[in-house]
């Protein structure tokens, strides 16, 4: 299991900790990502640009995952996200985001 947290890029404090110690309540809801107690503390840009620049998946970060969609990520890190990545891939990002049904009712919680 550690391998694959490795490969999405994630620290390796959070994929220590996970998922006993990991926090639950944070702009990176809905990504499949629980950041350890300590990584929560810091900024989402800081995270994110962490996580971007370790990953090795193909996929891009953030992503739907499981039974979490993309919308239910908080506008925070809608907005850092802009902020990490290349401006085509950010708008790609979030246009796939943005059209998602109920964005508006669930960014806002």
């Amino acid at each position: 299991m550690n391998e694959i947290g490795y490969e999405l890029g994630y620290p390796k404090c959070c994929i220590e900790a996970f998922p006993h110690e990991s926090v639950h309540e944070t702009p990176f809801n809905g990504t499949g990502f629980l950041p350890c107690k300590e990584c929560a503390k810091k900024g989402s840009k800081e995270l994110l640009e962490e996580i971007v620049s370790n990953r090795t998946h193909s996929q891009p970060f953030p992503h739907a995952f499981g039974k979490h969609p993309l919308y239910l990520l908080k506008q925070e890190m809608l907005d850092v996200i802009y902020d990490v990545y290349e401006v085509e891939e950010a708008w790609r990002i979030q246009s796939i985001v943005r059209s998602l049904p109920n964005l508006s009712e669930s960014s806002e919680s």
